[in-house]
């Protein structure tokens, strides 16, 4: 299923298509709890933890692209199930996968289970390194940081961009194409060990829904939606088909072609592969730094991307056109 929210406000406010905030919110209004990772702004640490309150909800949206610690969450899951609420947790599938297996036998008749679908995932020592050396190169202090924001008429359109804000109340947008961690990132030169050989890749899934991103579906809807945020929905249980009416009246949903979702999607098939620099990428970069240990690398690629910019500014746009054909 690809969704679109009704409401542009919880689109925007949403790092992809607002299908979590759907669900979220029909937990919350039936006296549900609702789990989610959650970012704690001064040590950077990510935590999942419960929110009761549609207020709170913000908490638990945008994308983390790292581990969150789950520690007591599972356990507190369990009381509230033994106690009738409804439950939604959302996680990676290797974390519902442990949610399931710390469960065991009990009942998860109110539990309803969203997992995101996963690229693979760093550690927290990527993410402090890649903060330490932006405060570096801007000489001063990160205070918080977001990622793939959409802010503006170009949403989307930009690329997945990380903004930074700084301890003078100043903030920067870094350009998709050279901008370090998402670079990194897409290249898989940082994943944990465990997601290149991940047992939960695939389409048959662990959770009752699986959420995504939905790039490229402009056969199915306009290229200005597309900016504003898709999501593609799988439903993976027989539990999920009778909460459609309830999110039916939130969101707008369009029935497609599996493979269509497969095709947009590696992580319907397999996972991330592992590259052969990801055997030296932690020792450049304790020696060199976080953007160094990138650049070292991919130091044609950030080349090129300069003499393109450069040929932009200073040659008419259909000269310049031709030139970066062979470039």
């Amino acid at each position: 299923m690809l969704w679109i929210p009704i409401n542009k406000e919880v689109l925007l406010s949403s790092s992809s298509g607002g299908a979590f905030s759907a669900l979220a919110d029909y937990v919350l209004k039936n006296n549900g709890i609702v789990f989610g990772a959650s970012k704690k702004i001064d040590t950077h640490e990510i935590f999942h933890i419960a929110v009761s309150d549609a207020k709170e909800l913000d908490k638990l949206k945008l994308s983390k692209y790292y581990q969150s610690n789950t520690s007591d969450v599972f356990s507190t899951v369990e009381n509230y199930l033994h106690d009738g609420r409804l439950v939604l947790f959302t996680g990676t599938a290797c974390q519902i996968a442990g949610l399931y297996s710390f469960l065991g036998e009990k009942s998860v008749d109110n539990l309803i289970t969203m997992d995101v679908l996963c690229h693979g995932v760093p550690s927290k020592k990527v993410i402090d390194a890649y903060i330490e050396s932006q405060e570096k190169r801007f000489k001063k202090k990160v205070v918080d940081f977001s990622f793939r924001i959409k802010e503006g008429e170009m949403g989307w359109r930009k690329g997945t961009r990380m903004k930074l804000k700084f301890s003078d109340d100043t903030e920067h947008v870094a350009v998709s194409k050279y901008d370090t961690f998402f670079i990194g990132f897409n290249n898989n030169f940082f994943l944990r060990e465990s997601c290149y050989n991940c047992k939960y890749c695939g389409t048959e899934r662990v959770a009752d829904f699986t959420f995504a991103d939905f790039w490229g579906c402009t056969e199915i809807v306009s290229p200005e939606q597309l900016w504003n945020g898709v999501s593609l929905m799988l439903f993976n249980s027989e539990k999920t088909r009778s909460l459609m009416k309830e999110l039916n009246e939130r969101m707008e949903i369009y029935s497609i072609d599996p493979e269509i979702a497969i095709r947009r999607n590696l992580a319907l098939t397999k996972p991330q592969p592992r590259p052969e620099y990801r055997n030296v990428f932690f020792s450049n970069m304790e020696r060199y730094g976080f953007d160094k240990s990138i650049k070292k690398k991919l130091w044609r690629r950030f080349l090129k991307n300069r003499v393109k910019d450069f040929l932009k500014k200073v040659l008419p746009r259909s000269i310049a056109a031709k030139i970066m054909k062979d470039i």
